[in-house]
């Protein structure tokens, strides 16, 4: 390995730790990344790793894989290890970065591209929220994209039986981790592009990998559906059919959902990734234009397949953001590479423009600190002087870029940014939105309620029974429960017919929203209860 590809790796690995790692443990835990913690929890509860349950109630629609996975760092770690519960699928977005770096390095041979590349999907909004987060899309992404990698690398190989058979496993792990989800929205729109725009060339020893590759990713990827078939039959297939029929009947958008306002999904990237996308603004000026040709049609077609299922939520355009950070990267290469040399006025007004989008983030940042979180005494000087040097820092940076030709510190201004945001504003965002937030999981601290079975007399969420560390069943009446047990309600006891030997615990509220904003649920906030 060259001394120079060895610091692009170095590189990514920094920026990996800072945007994927550090305070890992401090957002909040929202519904779909509780769904698959209390997966992880009952897994390890009762022992049985092959029929996956929520609540008691078998989870079926998710395969395995990912939940296997953190059940391993959970066993190790403890169930209340927030940070060591979200440390795999961290890994697994840095991960994502080095199979980015790779493959665009095997299509272009240019490593500072690659590199750029790699970053550029760091930085991607969407990337980093479901990265921070233990949701299996990071999972079946990642994999497959490492399986592309070593799809790209069997057809360019002498010896493709090696890339063949680990390209097989990690399809297969891809599919283990989400079903078809990344098949579709990842891995199809690659290879219909790829063979067209690259027309490889499949000779017998390709043929032959070709054919390992895809009935080794075939024999691993229905393995949890013929076991389901075969260990719960019918129960397994009407489930699995009512996943399936969500996609054309549940959360259904028009088709140009995601089309109306994509780049913004991209964060610090967006008016980069929309000049890219939607302009052959400075195509001529690229080193690689089939390349950029590849990538560009990569992306779009997986926006296209997306658009075409009826169910859509924002976070499904993370695969999309995978091809996307080319385009990206490439205006960095431009910028490093052949600004000074094909430079013109417009050039150096959208330069400017970014420069100036990314120093007003960085004055506002250590203001934002101050007005919410000094005067109210939640940080100490020593943090907001902490952000007064990173954005001063920055700012540094930036007006570097404004007034020499170091066109290249603005992707640095710009991490630095997004690191600056992670160290500072993340921790403590929780305190600036509820007032009244007094997380349930406080319950689990109280000595008296281990061990106590959870009833609810209300819709209760899932990210509440996560918090408590049990199973609450939700009922209609008290009747038959045997005390002594832990029960949640919406109002105060003293609205129902509770026994008369109960113990109010307190009121608990796990919203993120203050009372009377559309986005604080009722759901959320509950008085937990003893009955004895």
């Amino acid at each position: 390995m060259e001394q120079r590809e060895y610091w692009y790796k170095i590189i990514i690995c920094i920026v990996g730790i800072l945007l994927y790692i550090v305070n890992l443990d401090t957002m909040a835990v929202e519904i779909m990344e509780a769904r698959n913690l209390v997966t992880v929890r009952e897994m390890l509860q009762s022992g049985d790793w092959q029929h996956p349950t929520m609540n008691g109630v078998l989870r079926l629609e998710k395969p395995p894989l990912p939940t296997w996975i953190t059940a391993i760092s959970a066993s190790i770690f403890g169930l209340k290890n927030l940070f060591f519960l979200r440390l795999p699928a961290a890994l697994m977005s840095i991960w994502l970065l080095f199979s980015m770096n790779s493959l665009v390095k095997r299509l272009t041979n240019d490593k500072l591209l690659a590199m750029l590349s790699a970053i550029s999907l760091a930085g991607m909004l969407y990337v980093v929220m479901l990265g921070r987060r233990e949701t299996w899309d990071i999972y079946t992404h990642s994999f497959m994209l490492a399986a592309i990698v070593q799809f790209v690398a069997m057809l360019q190989s002498v010896r493709p039986l090696r890339n063949a058979l680990c390209g097989g496993i990690l399809f297969g792990a891809a599919f283990l981790s989400k079903g078809p989800v990344s098949l579709y929205a990842l891995f199809l729109p690659f290879v219909l592009i790829y063979c067209w725009q690259y027309r490889p060339l499949f000779g017998k020893s390709k043929r032959a990998a070709l054919a390992i590759y895809i009935i080794i990713a075939f024999i691993i990827s229905a393995s949890w559906f013929v076991f389901l078939q075969l260990s719960l039959g019918n129960e397994a297939k009407e489930v699995l059919e009512g996943e399936v029929n969500n996609w054309h009947s549940y959360n259904v958008k028009p088709w140009y959902y995601y089309i109306k306002d994509y780049p913004v999904h991209s964060g610090l990237w967006t008016l980069i990734l929309a000049i890219g996308l939607f302009t052959k603004y400075n195509y001529n000026k690229l080193r690689d234009k089939k390349a950029f040709s590849f990538f560009w049609l990569w992306t779009v077609a997986s926006i296209l397949l997306l658009s075409i299922i009826p169910e859509k939520k924002v976070r499904y355009l993370l695969p999309t953001f995978i091809p996307a950070s080319f385009l990206v990267g490439s205006y960095f290469y431009y910028l490093i590479k052949d600004y000074e040399r094909y430079k013109k006025p417009l050039d150096t007004v959208i330069l400017k423009i970014h420069t100036v989008i990314f120093m007003i983030v960085a004055v506002a940042l250590p203001i934002g600190i101050y007005m919410l979180f000094y005067r109210t005494a939640v940080v100490g000087w020593i943090t907001v002087a902490g952000v007064c040097l990173m954005s001063l820092f920055c700012i540094y940076l930036l007006w570097k870029v404004w007034s020499s030709d170091k066109k290249h510190i603005l992707i640095v201004g710009a991490i630095l940014l997004l690191s600056s945001a992670i160290l500072f504003f993340v921790p403590n965002s929780k305190y600036m939105l509820n007032p009244q937030f007094h997380s349930i999981g406080e319950v689990q601290k109280i000595q008296g309620l281990e061990g106590l079975p959870g009833y609810a007399l209300e819709e209760t969420r899932i990210e509440l029974i996560w918090w408590t560390g049990r199973k609450i069943k939700e009922v209609q009446n008290l009747d038959g429960l045997q005390p002594p047990y832990m029960l949640l309600t919406n109002e105060k006891p003293t609205e129902y017919n509770l026994p008369s030997n109960y113990e109010l615990i307190g009121h608990y509220d796990n919203n993120s929203k203050p009372e009377g904003h559309k986005y604080h649920h009722k759901s959320l906030s509950k008085y937990v209860v003893i009955v004895r």
